[in-house]
């Protein structure tokens, strides 16, 4: 039963993003590795944002190298969606390491 259960629920999680990745007003992308490290998004949108068809999402980018840019300052005012940008780009990465599709250009 044990085993079972495992295999029954690794199934649910990939067939869950496979439905979230054409669910979406624009599909989800294939994520692309690069040896020199770093991150380069471009038109990321928020994976829970984009599921709810009333709410409108604006896309951001994101560059980080491992040389150049290893910190980057967000300011702006209150309410102003400087946490759901961070919580966005750190989303969209851990969907691109457990093997998903990303909101991402």
């Amino acid at each position: 039963m044990e085993i079972s259960s495992a295999l029954i629920s690794k199934l649910d999680v990939i067939c869950s993003f496979a439905q979230i990745a054409q669910a979406g007003s624009i599909l989800w992308t294939k994520p692309v590795f690069r040896e020199e490290g770093g991150i380069d998004i471009k038109g990321s949108r928020h994976p829970l944002l984009e599921a709810n068809p009333k709410s409108e999402c604006v896309s951001n980018s994101c560059r980080m190298e491992r040389v150049d840019s290893l910190l980057h300052i967000i300011t702006g005012p209150n309410m102003g969606g400087k946490s759901t940008y961070i919580r966005q780009i750190a989303i969209t990465i851990l969907l691109a390491h457990i093997g998903s599709f990303v909101p991402c250009e």
